[in-house]
């Protein structure tokens, strides 16, 4: 039983690691219009 609730699960972890990971690299490219757009510098917009 345990096995069927672990094999379930784990897609949905990959996943969720994934939607993370993408959208961390999204904010990093658009970091540096993020800065332009409210003339701030690189520590405060992170």
């Amino acid at each position: 039983m345990r096995s069927d609730r672990s094999s379930s699960v784990l897609p949905i972890l990959y996943i969720a690691a994934f939607v993370a990971g993408f959208n961390e690299n999204i904010i990093n490219v658009a970091l540096v219009d993020i800065m332009a757009e409210f003339g701030i510098s690189a520590a405060t917009a992170q």
